[in-house]
C-alpha cells in the first residue's frame, strides 16, 4: 500500500493505494496545523512508502517527525525540476513554482503527449500552457472564486453573498448572489479563453 498525499493551502488530501485501485481516502482542513494521528486514523495498515505533494512548507518536518514516529518512514516529497518526463519547466527559478502545478503539467504530458492548457481551480485558479514538445511557456495565477467572494464580502457594504461555485451558464444574474456568481465565473472562463 502507498500513502498519497496533497497538501494544499487550504486542505490536506489523502488516499491509500493498492492493487492499482484506491482503497482508503480523506481530507482534512487547515494542513498546517494538521494532527496527523487523527488524520490517519483509519489507517490500520503501515504502508509502504508515503508521497508527498505540498505547498505548504512548514508542514513537511511535522509530517516527517510523524511518519517517522508511528510508522518508521520518511515520506517522498514531490519537488520541482528543470526537467522532468518530458516536460522542461518554463520558470526562470524552478523554486518559485508551486509543486501542484507542476505534477498537474507532468501528469497532462505524459497523458497527452500533445500541446495542453492545464487548468487547476482551488484556493488559486491556475493557467499553464505547454508546447507540443513539453515546454512550459508560462501560465496565470488569479483568486479562486472563494477568494474573490470574500474579497467583495468584506470591502463592500452591500455585496454580502453565500458560497460561491462553478453553476452552468454564466449567465447575468438577476440578484446579487447570482450575478457574484455568474460575474466571478466569467472572469475565471475569461482567462481561460485568452490563454487558448
Amino acid at each position: 500500500m502507498i500513502l498519497e498525499l496533497d497538501i494544499g493551502n487550504t486542505h490536506l488530501k489523502w488516499r491509500l493505494t493498492g492493487d492499482g485501485a484506491t482503497q482508503q481516502s480523506g481530507c482534512s482542513e487547515h494542513p498546517a496545523q494538521a494532527d496527523y494521528g487523527a488524520v490517519f486514523a483509519p489507517v490500520h495498515q503501515r504502508p509502504e512508502s508515503v508521497l508527498v505533494a505540498s505547498v505548504v512548507p512548514r508542514a513537511k518536518r511535522g509530517l516527517s517527525d510523524w511518519c517517522q514516529s508511528h510508522w518508521g518512514l520518511l515520506p517522498q516529497f514531490a519537488r520541482v525540476e528543470r526537467y522532468c518526463a518530458g516536460v522542461t519547466n518554463g520558470y526562470q527559478e524552478v523554486s518559485q513554482m508551486g509543486v501542484d502545478r507542476w505534477l498537474a503539467m507532468l501528469a497532462a504530458y505524459n497523458h497527452s503527449r500533445s500541446a495542453g492548457l492545464i487548468v487547476d481551480t482551488g484556493s488559486a485558479l491556475t493557467v499553464d500552457l505547454l508546447s507540443s514538445r513539453g515546454r512550459h511557456l508560462g501560465g496565470y495565477i488569479v483568486p479562486g472564486l472563494q477568494l474573490m467572494r470574500d474579497v467583495l464580502f468584506h470591502a463592500t457594504g452591500q455585496v454580502k453573498t453565500a458560497f460561491i461555485g462553478y453553476a452552468g451558464d454564466p449567465a447575468p444574474g438577476t440578484s446579487t448572489q447570482r450575478a457574484v456568481s455568474a460575474g466571478l465565473q466569467s472572469m475565471h472562463l475569461g482567462l481561460i479563453v485568452q490563454a487558448l
